[in-house]
């Protein structure tokens, strides 16, 4: 077979090539970087390699093409590959598919640590290739995937690399682009000619050509194949050619991180079954035995050395299902000194299924079957639903069989029985001095299921369930355990982690179904179809007793849900993934499981999970500012394009209370700042951890918050930016400060009454960085008709705090001996010209204070105190905050804005040194706290 065309390329040519090739009929979702290995820079003999490269991938590979997409050569040239419209041979299982995928690379050369250095021109070359294609694609820096970050056993593209730097520089690439600057530019030698090229037209033409081709060859089965490192065995065919070095065989093993040394630092924590049984057969045999020694060997001194105050806590880990004996093992390895170094005793059970990859070749090839299309309305009506066809026969006998074994474990013979035995006799002897816990990812949470029932039958108490993207159906799960979870005594404490609909539904599986693998088991797995699965947002708000389970029906909670992406980073209500398969190496969820296993709250200090390699492709973006759809649009709305959903900006025109649909998303920021270098206060911390825990019972499942040193005046401008974006109409957003307040001189001339602004004090304010009512009226500017967004301060100077300034401060005090702060600071000369130079450097705002009055407000504020009072914290909380959140502490019932305000004033007794503020647009003081506003009339 003839070799096919390899054009050479310069960076230049190669980002003309990029903005001139049609990505539509294949979307790009991340781009994957390999390295070679061998030819090695020393054995690179130009287009000769090239050539042997696609000789080793045809001929003994039996690909149908080069397994790249481009090849970028020591000198920096870029030399084309495989059609572009087509799926690399990338990394089995991550290849993507003719729909969408990755855009992957090979670059020539060992970079194992003391080989190959990647600098100069290739250096340049493979970051701009890496930016040029990611910014056509519209994806951000980390959405690169180093080969070795996709379950490779390879050190690809060499250990001599380090992730954070490349991405680094990536990002400056991205940066430069943005900015209009040109690629960098130099010789590019093709072959081991001196030839220098420069843009050329007709050698462009030749490459758009290459890309845009037909498989040569192309038989759909690439997509599942793994790229080989160098050219392994075929050095007799292309010495000659290409200077290729055969590589020994066998000189990397796939089970070097699961040696003996690991398989017995893992017995103590690990019962391994097969089918619920213990089977001596594969990488790791568990027996009664082992279990014995667990509870006979391992367990005693630690529990004699516990106390009632201290005790041992013990976790059950339940992984997902559909996976196999070494994906098992790794991730208990991967989590067993985590939880030691916290405390906690882990016994994670390792169930083998195995057929993740079985699925992934079933639901592979029924999207190959599927008509190509690339929309999501189009996927959801045509792909999916065929996709779901195909895949049901042979998915769902899988599934059963998966879901027989895990309720096998915990049947008679089963293994887990055997281990919740054992527990029963430990609490019996021993219950003052042991807690114990449950965690289960995906289909662990089917495991669980059997495990914690059989657990409460046999009078263990459950102190944390903790599910994870949970696959159980709801009907299992309330019939399981609906009742102890309601009754909140033999399970104290329930936690789902899911993620929320519009995040499920961006989500793939296999990168052919365009949704999220529990869309695949509730529509296809499933028996009956279209089955209720507890992690999917709309089977949970679907279902009655679900719903008041997890207080969406605006009453108080009886179990926590966090919907991820939370827009909280951190604490006990944090959950950042967004795969489905992802959640159980996300920092932000694991550390919230630990904190509700150790009883610890947002901010106290734990032993954080080990962050992985960026290995998701949307894993840091910004919360979604797309319509979740929990509601129902009006009807003359429904045929609105995206641009009907934007917010409006100005001031003037707007309804009062426009056009809204009702029962959207609720979310909130909580802010509180106690560690003022000058100016320290005690229970700013405290308030927002209150107002989030109130909150929270009231139906916020995502409470962001930032304490102390996390609350610049930059973070605070940027949460409320995003919570401001992120809203639509029908949802209820929360903004909560408690810090100091302050008055500054105007920077802007806009203020008619005093000559002054108002001002919240971030924790950096001595740097003249205040937080000022011209930026919280500009933000606010940007909210869409029909969001109920209300601001709590407790601070002073905050009765008008978004709107317009006011008078004079009061000054701190003392009552009956105590301490009595006043969350007010006068600000030094030096820090009032620091503002007034930092307010000079900022661009003009959109939004002319002058024109905005309290007719034209879009936000709510309830603050502490009058414009003239001081707001106090005593006893560990502010005033405001005690009596407010009191005040709310038995749900929202039918109060106006106008009679929680007369609720609040009547809190603070007829002697009150402070008088709460309710600042709105008229027509608001009637709307529901805290409720969706209602359409019109």
């Amino acid at each position: 077979m003839q070799a096919p065309r390899f054009v050479p390329l310069s960076l230049e040519e190669f980002v003309k090539l990029v903005e001139r090739f049609d990505f539509s009929t294949r979307r790009i979702d991340e781009v994957h970087m390999h390295h070679t290995w061998r030819p090695s820079h020393k054995d690179f003999r130009g287009l000769a390699s090239i050539i042997g490269m696609w000789k080793f991938h045809t001929e003994v590979n039996k690909w149908s093409d080069i397994a790249q997409h481009v090849t970028i050569d020591p000198d920096g040239t870029i030399w084309t590959g495989r059609s572009w419209k087509l799926p690399p041979a990338s990394s089995s299982g991550h290849n993507g598919s003719a729909l969408c995928g990755p855009f992957m690379f090979e670059m020539v050369g060992d970079f194992d640590a003391n080989r190959d250095v990647l600098r100069y021109k290739q250096h340049d070359a493979v970051i701009g290739v890496i930016a040029a294609v990611q910014r056509k694609n519209g994806l951000a820096p980390n959405t690169l995937r180093f080969h070795r970050q996709l379950g490779s056993p390879k050190t690809c593209p060499g250990n001599g690399l380090k992730y954070e730097d490349v991405i680094a520089a990536v990002t400056a690439a991205h940066e430069a682009l943005a900015r209009g600057a040109a690629p960098k530019k130099g010789k590019r030698a093709v072959a081991a000619s001196t030839e220098t090229f420069v843009v050329d037209e007709t050698r462009l033409r030749e490459a758009l050509d290459v890309a845009s081709s037909a498989a040569r060859g192309f038989d759909g089965e690439d997509a599942g194949m793994d790229a080989s490192e160098g050219t392994l065995g075929l050095a007799a065919v292309v010495a000659r050619d290409g200077g290729l070095v055969e590589r020994a065989p066998g000189s990397r093993d796939a089970n070097a991180d699961l040696d003996a040394s690991a398989l017995a630092h893992l017995r103590p924590h690990v019962v391994n079954l097969v089918q619920g049984e213990f089977i001596p057969t594969g990488i790791y045999q568990s027996s009664r035995e082992d279990v014995d020694a667990i509870f006979g060997e391992h367990l005693p001194p630690l529990v004699a050395a516990a106390t009632p105050n201290k005790p041992l806590r013990l976790m059950l880990w339940a992984h997902g299902g559909l996976v196999s004996e070494r994906s098992g093992l790794r991730g208990a390895a991967a989590q067993v000194d985590w939880w030691r170094a916290n405390g906690v005793y882990p016994i994670h059970f390792v169930w083998e299924t195995g057929a993740m990859e079985s699925i992934k070749q079933i639901v592979s090839g029924a999207g190959k079957r599927a008509p190509s299309v690339d929309t999501r309305d189009l996927w959801d009506h045509t792909t999916d639903p065929l996709i779901e066809l195909l895949s049901r026969p042979l998915g769902g006998p899988l599934w059963a069989s998966m879901k027989r074994s895990a309720e096998r474990s915990s049947a008679p013979g089963g293994g887990a029985r055997l281990v919740a035995e054992h527990l029963a006799r430990l609490v019996e002897a021993d219950g003052n001095r042991v807690q114990v816990h449950a965690a289960g990812h995906s289909a662990g949470s089917i495991f669980h299921a059997h495990l914690v029932r059989l657990l409460v039958d046999l009078g263990v108490t459950i102190e944390t369930l903790q599910y994870l993207a949970p696959a159980v159906r709801v009907d299992t799960f309330l019939s399981e355990l609906g009742a102890h979870v309601q009754a909140r005594k033999s399970i104290k404490q329930f936690v789902m982690y899911t993620m929320a609909r519009d995040w499920e539904q961006r989500d793939n599986c296999a990168r052919a179904y365009r949704k999220s693998l529990l869309y695949l088991v509730s529509l296809a797995f499933e028996p009956h179809g279209k089955t209720p699965i507890l992690g999917l947002e709309e089977s949970v708000r679907g279902d009655a007793t679900c719903r008041q389970l997890f207080g969406l029906n605006g009453n108080p909670s009886q179990a926590d849900v966090i919907w991820s992406r939370s827009v909280a980073p951190s604490g006990r209500f944090a959950s950042r993934s967004v795969s489905h398969s992802a959640f159980d190496e996300d920092q932000p969820t694991m550390n919230s499981v630990m904190r509700r296993v150790l009883g610890k709250d947002d901010v106290a200090p734990i032993v954080e999970y080990p962050a992985p390699p960026a290995n998701r492709s949307v894993d840091d973006v910004e919360p979604i500012p797309v319509q979740l759809a929990l509601f129902t649009r009006p009807a003359e709305s429904a045929s609105s394009t995206a641009d009907d959903d934007r917010p409006v900006t100005g001031s003037g025109g707007a309804s009062l209370n426009p056009p809204a649909p009702t029962g959207g998303r609720r979310f909130a920021l909580c802010i509180g700042i106690n560690d003022y270098p000058t100016a320290p206060l005690h229970g700013c911390v405290a308030d927002a951890g209150e107002w989030a825990r109130t909150l929270g019972k009231l139906g916020f499942p995502s409470v962001r918050q930032l304490h102390n040193g996390q609350a610049t005046r930059e973070a605070i401008v940027a949460e409320l930016k995003t919570l401001v974006h992120q809203a639509k109409p029908g949802d209820v957003v929360v903004f909560q400060y408690a810090g100091h307040g302050t008055q500054l001189p105007d920077a802007g001339g806009d203020e008619d009454d005093d000559g002054q602004d108002e001002a919240m004090c971030p924790v950096d304010f001595d740097d003249g960085n205040f937080v000022i009512d011209d930026d919280l009226k500009e933000i606010f500017a940007e909210l869409a008709p029909g969001v109920n967004f209300t601001c709590f301060f407790d601070c002073c100077h905050s009765g008008t705090i978004t709107r317009l300034a006011v008078r004079r401060s009061g000054q701190e005090v003392g009552v009956r001996g105590k301490p009595v702060l006043a969350r007010y600071v006068r600000p030094t000369a030096g820090q009032v010209q620091k503002h007034l130079a930092n307010r000079k450097r900022m661009p003009a705002r959109a939004v002319s204070r002058r024109s905005v009055g309290d007719g034209d407000m879009r936000e709510v504020v309830l603050s502490a105190c009058r414009p003239e009072q001081v707001a106090y914290e005593s006893d560990g909380h502010g005033d405001f905050t005690r009596i407010a959140t009191e005040l709310l502490a038995d749900g929202l019932g039918d109060d106006t804005y106008a009679d929680f305000l007369e609720r609040l004033v009547k809190g603070f007794g007829s002697q009150a040194r402070q008088e709460p503020q309710l600042d709105c647009a008229p027509g608001a003081r009637d709307w529901r706290l805290l409720h969706p506003f209602a359409p019109e009339g």
